[in-house]
């Protein structure tokens, strides 16, 4: 392992330096904007003169010598990217000065145009792929009418649930203070969530139609997303299984229907473990820019937001310890810009953070782990006022089989993301401030249920293996049901 050298020791230092000037200048109101971005240039031209290594070695590092050749080959991609940061900067500039009063509408435009500026520079469109859609339906016909019934089944049970609401509904909330998007009610509810609601409600003209229809789709969409992310770690029947458990589930029926915080905090976990899958799968900039807007979206949208970074975050740690160089290799641009994502999205609220620190106690993070509430919370998961026996011996034994399959010499990489959103929401959900055992399950409900679908895979195979004239798909579809039933039940 090569020593650091003293100089690229002193850039560091520079770099650290001056980017902790920047973000002091931006955090105060009265200080120019424009020392702000000149900090934040020198420290780029610090940490640029840390990578640099002798040109005896090489030239440059592989990947500034990639960023560097797309700016000469595309130099609208500099632009691009020029665009979306200078955006982001005028945007933190002018939001604490705005008046108490004042409109947020093209801060938010602005805002959304620096994201799609960054997009668009790290992921240019390659075209419109060349799908033959005839071949495609004749392949996944079964498949897509499949999934379709089961995302309009639903729509259909979250429009008019038949059980009332059990938890706090952003319906009954007053509304914000202030229209800024970018801040934390007292309450600990992101603004944004609230506005999206009244806006909704004023569009439709009642909180019976518009309020609660957003949501609606919100929850269908989960549904959808539990399709695709069963389907990418285990196969179709795995993604149709957890999908049909996702739509008929009583709990996010009722929270998607009554507008519960905790909806869009299930939405935005499955839609950024389905990006980071993709991202995995296929190394494309574009999805791994969409891991880092879809994990920064959460904490606009959802108490607890920070969950999906966690989730995250626990996912890249063991493919890096699992496959360490190979992992690197293969996904370092993507880990990049889906960091540069990241920050770009979650820059506004980073800066109401820092500037009104007492607020940050609302984002509900844990100041210690109890194994014994985490113990319990598990225990409560697994109850029969949870769950039915059958239910819960299904989920355990789904759970602690793909557990089990992490650690084992031939570890069984793609159970990663289900295994590590269940134990980074158990471990640091139920040990907030105020834990809540029907949230703390909303929470977990995706990897509960894919663990259910996996359980009764594998109980399918095995039926098989003792008797060869057992159908699986039959058995499928009748565990299926069973499962419903003691569900809904």
């Amino acid at each position: 392992m090569r020593t650091p050298s003293l100089a690229r020791l002193v850039w560091w230092a520079l770099a650290l330096l001056c980017a902790t000037a920047s973000l002091l200048t931006f955090a105060s109101p009265t200080a120019p904007w424009l020392d702000g971005a000149l900090w934040a240039f020198l420290a780029m031209l610090a940490a640029r003169a840390a990578f640099q290594r002798p040109r005896t070695a090489s030239t440059l590092p592989p990947i500034w010598e990639a960023l560097w050749d797309a700016a000469v080959q595309r130099p609208w991609r500099a632009v691009s990217m020029g665009a979306a940061f200078a955006l982001t900067i005028w945007v933190l500039h002018r939001l604490p000065i705005l008046p108490p009063g004042g409109t947020y509408r093209a801060y938010v435009v602005l805002w959304v145009l620096a994201i799609a500026l960054y997009l668009l520079a790290v992921a240019p469109p390659r075209g419109w792929p060349r799908t033959d859609w005839s071949i495609w339906w004749e392949v996944n016909r079964r498949t897509a009418l499949a999934g379709f019934t089961i995302v309009a089944l639903a729509f259909i049970v979250r429009l008019v649930p038949l059980t009332p609401p059990t938890s706090l509904s952003l319906l009954t909330l007053p509304a914000p203070p202030t229209g800024n998007p970018f801040t934390i009610t007292p309450e600990g509810i992101p603004t944004m969530s609230l506005l999206i609601t009244s806006s909704a409600t004023r569009l439709a003209g009642g909180a019976l139609v518009g309020g609660r229809l957003v949501w609606v789709l919100i929850g269908t969409l989960t549904v959808a997303n539990a399709f695709w992310i069963g389907t990418r770690l285990k196969g179709v029947q795995i993604g149709l299984l957890t999908a049909f458990f996702v739509a008929l589930w009583p709990l996010h029926v009722q929270a998607s229907h009554h507008a519960e915080p905790t909806t869009a905090l299930l939405f935005g976990l499955t839609l950024s473990t389905l990006m980071l899958q993709r991202g995995l799968d296929r190394r494309s900039p574009l999805d791994w820019g969409w891991v880092g807007v879809a994990c920064a979206a959460t904490f606009y949208t959802a108490p607890g937001g920070w969950l999906a970074g966690v989730v995250v975050l626990a996912v890249l740690g063991y493919l890096l310890l699992a496959e360490r160089r190979a992992m690197w290799v293969l996904h370092r641009d993507g880990l990049f810009i889906a960091l540069g994502a990241f920050f770009l999205t979650i820059a506004p609220l980073l800066q109401f953070v820092w500037r009104t620190p007492q607020r940050a106690a609302l984002l509900a993070l844990p100041q210690t782990l109890h194994l014994t509430s985490t113990l319990n919370a598990l225990a409560s998961i697994g109850s029969r006022e949870t769950l039915s026996p059958l239910v819960a011996a299904l989920f355990l034994f789904g759970l602690f089989y793909a557990t089990l399959r992490l650690f084992l010499r031939e570890a069984e990489y793609r159970m990663a993301p289900m295994v590590l959103w269940f134990w980074c929401v158990l471990l640091l959900h139920a040990n907030s401030p105020t834990p809540s055992t029907p949230t703390i399950t909303l929470a977990l409900g995706v990897p509960l249920l894919f663990f259910i679908a996996l359980a009764l895979w594998h109980l399918a195979l095995l039926g098989q293996r003792a008797w060869r004239g057992l159908s699986i798909p039959t058995t499928l579809i009748t565990g299926a049901l069973l499962v419903a039933l003691a569900l809904v039940a």
